[in-house]
């Protein structure tokens, strides 16, 4: 059976909590240069992996909403399944 290749893209949503100052807020991580070696990871291994990267903002930077995204995700699911 097919697996199934998906990933939620929060990279944009990352750099926006990085430059805004939030990291320790929203993650309770505070080594920046540690989230950027999760961020790199996680694009690695959508890469190795071939998932589909699924946007947390639209084209405009607005942050999308939750059934937005789920949406997106259920899209993907009924064209492998």
């Amino acid at each position: 059976k097919e697996s199934l290749p998906s990933a939620v893209d929060y990279k944009t949503e990352c750099d926006k909590i990085l430059a805004e100052g939030y990291i320790a807020i929203i993650t309770g991580e505070k080594d920046i240069d540690y989230l950027k070696r999760c961020l790199e990871t996680a694009q690695i291994a959508c890469e190795h992996f071939g998932w589909t990267r699924i946007p947390c903002r639209d084209t405009d930077g607005r942050e999308r909403t939750i059934q937005e995204i789920h949406e997106d995700i259920y899209r993907i699911v009924r064209e492998i399944i």
